[in-house]
């Protein structure tokens, strides 16, 4: 199909290249959680797993360019797949800046609805155990009372079967008054949920890369996240970056910025300086280039 369409260059935002391909072929990895998650480890996931590493297995030897997101993703695949290390190269993706702060005329009545019309600390991602949302959890259980008072949890992201294993968790430590989870929230409305937060909080165990905590420094929320896997140089110097198995350095955390107005102002800048880096244009560019230099 590529040679009768006259296709000179494959690019594939995703892990996978047609197996016949005639033209040259770049592909990008973002993440290799499937090889790490517990969640795969059932019989069905196991298959999946040699499905994920056999397409993948053929599709970067095959490549003439690999895009990885973080340092991180690059020594995992070099470490658990046969790819000359030569071609495979860490582009980083790039944070949209965010829209002007104007206030959208949607967000009072979503606030409202989702009972979020106080102050709150954010978490936004997909609701998985990796993602550590029972830490979370326990962090804000056992952080000093008046800050529960005066600060919500705020929990967004799709639906999942998990959600079920998160609401129990939240009934049993009795914080259904004082953390909310919200599901999906809407791109047009994404803007505000960042920029109302006082913090964002995001203790997870493994990522890829992890777009939550730059969006939130992009809307200028300081951030308090693990140093796992891409997260330490992802996040970097841009947050506060802890070991999330170490509740208590969390919470400490979270208490200094709640109540040091010089260290929260210090963390707001430092994040918003520190996203510069992750440019769209910039990750657009690297990719341009690879493609004119594969088709010479």
């Amino acid at each position: 199909m590529p040679r009768k369409l006259g296709i000179e260059i494959w690019f594939s935002p995703y892990y996978k290249l047609p197996w016949f391909l005639p033209c040259p072929g770049l592909v990008v990895v973002h993440d290799l959680n499937i090889l790490h998650s517990p969640e795969y480890d059932s019989l069905k996931g196991r298959v999946y797993r040699c499905h994920f590493s056999l397409n993948l297995q053929v599709s970067i030897r095959r490549a003439a360019k690999v895009f990885v997101v973080s340092n991180w993703t690059r020594t995992e695949l070099l470490r658990r797949f046969w790819v000359d290390s030569e071609k495979v190269k860490v582009n980083y993706q790039g944070v949209r800046k965010p829209a002007e702060s104007h206030v959208h005329p949607e967000w009072d009545r979503f606030r409202r609805k989702k009972d979020i019309d106080e102050e709150y600390f954010l978490y936004v991602g997909n609701l998985k155990p990796h993602k550590n949302q029972l830490f979370l959890l326990d962090v804000y259980g056992q952080l000093p009372s008046e800050l529960r008072r005066k600060y919500k949890l705020v929990i967004a992201g799709n639906h999942s079967p998990y959600r079920r294993t998160i609401e129990r968790e939240i009934e049993e430590k009795q914080l259904t008054d004082r953390v909310r989870l919200i599901g999906h929230v809407p791109d047009h409305l994404l803007n505000d949920l960042y920029r109302t937060a006082h913090l964002f909080l995001f203790p997870s165990l493994l990522e890829g890369f992890g777009f939550p905590p730059l969006e939130a420094m992009a809307h200028g929320i300081p951030v308090v996240s693990s140093n796992a896997t891409s997260l330490h140089e992802v996040v970097g110097e841009g947050g506060w970056t802890l070991d999330p198995g170490k509740k208590q350095q969390f919470i400490d955390a979270i208490v200094i910025l709640c109540e040091d107005s010089i260290r929260y102002e210090e963390f707001r800048e430092r994040g918003k300086s520190w996203v510069q880096q992750f440019s769209t244009e910039k990750n657009a560019v690297t990719i341009i280039e690879e493609l004119e230099r594969a088709m010479i």
